[in-house]
């Protein structure tokens, strides 16, 4: 029995385009497998538990926002990583508008996120919200993470279409760039302070796979490949 050469190309080629396919599912399933570790949390933790009572319910619901926050800045971290794998699932101009309007609801998740923890301490410790806050504050990494995000409300404030339009492009891209140092600040805060991360195994390995992939992806589409089509345009035109 001989085998149809044309097929075999075919199957080939087949198999190559169902294996470029496999990174649009990665990111997605791993934001599945961290909400769904974030309830087996809140179900199973003595600590921020759904049916413990009202501060164990918004402690659990703080660590969620805090969980999408994260999660919502590394998918605009893909989207805008320039890798071709991540252009099928839009249409030409829509990965702007999705960037965009994902941008404006980020930091409303954002800031829910330390409205709700300084809230549930607040009734742990029969405190005024106030004061709570005044002596969060004073931890170690708060004032790290605060800093990072007052840096996102920056870059989204400069994005808004009014002021966009009075900025030029470099203004505009320096309150970007920033924003790489906000996700830092962000990690030291997660791995300081991340009830989930540092209480369940296996979040921790979700979490970190999905900063690993978020991260070689940047860093592959906004330098590496560049520089290699870069250096092979190079030797084509020489």
């Amino acid at each position: 029995m001989t085998l149809d050469p044309g097929f075999c190309r075919g199957d080939v080629k087949y198999f190559t385009r169902t294996m470029k396919k496999i990174p649009l599912f990665i990111f997605p399933a791993g934001v599945i497998a961290a909400v769904g570790l974030w309830l087996f949390n809140s179900l199973n933790s003595r600590g921020g538990s759904l049916f413990e009572d009202s501060a164990g319910r918004l402690l659990a619901f703080g660590r969620l926002a805090g969980i999408l926050a994260s999660l919502g800045i590394l998918a605009q971290l893909l989207l805008v990583s320039r890798v071709k794998w991540g252009e099928p699932p839009f249409r030409p101009g829509r990965l702007i508008s999705v960037h965009h309007f994902e941008g404006l609801l980020i930091p409303l998740v954002l800031l829910l996120h330390p409205v709700l923890v300084v809230m549930s301490s607040a009734v742990q410790n029969d405190l005024s919200c106030f004061a709570q806050c005044r002596d969060m504050l004073g931890w170690e990494d708060i004032p790290a993470a605060v800093a990072g995000m007052l840096i996102v409300l920056a870059a989204v404030l400069m994005s808004l279409g009014p002021v966009k339009k009075r900025l030029s492009y470099k203004v505009w891209r320096g309150f970007h760039l920033p924003l790489y140092a906000a996700l830092g600040l962000f990690i030291v805060h997660q791995l300081e302070l991340g009830g989930d991360i540092n209480g369940n195994f296996y979040f921790a390995a979700v979490w970190y796979a999905l900063y690993g992939f978020v991260l070689l992806t940047l860093v592959w589409g906004r330098f590496i490949n560049p520089f290699r089509l870069a250096r092979r345009q190079g030797r084509d035109g020489s």
